[in-house]
């Protein structure tokens, strides 16, 4: 069995210390990239759903006032029959 000077030993110590302290570094960075793309995604989508629900909004009142224009010209054409004198 090969016998290590004290100084080899703390030696080996500090770099096991040094790679877990990395590894665990880029653990925790890879994390807090995965938690902002997250955010950032979901910040995404809720953009996209509320430009939708605008988008559906202003379809929607275009056509009540579109409905709404030709219910009244179609009172007014009914109106003009109706008060024709013959």
């Amino acid at each position: 069995m090969e016998w290590k000077s004290r100084e080899e030993k703390e030696e080996e110590v500090k770099e096991w210390k040094s790679r877990e302290k990395e590894v665990m570094v880029m653990e925790w960075k890879s994390r807090e990239k995965e938690k902002k793309v997250m955010e950032w995604k979901s910040r995404e989508k809720e953009k996209e759903v509320m430009e939708w629900k605008s988008r559906e909004k202003e379809k929607e009142v275009m056509e009540w006032k579109s409905r709404e224009k030709e219910e009244e010209e179609v009172t007014i054409l009914m109106a003009c029959h109706y008060t024709q004198v013959p």
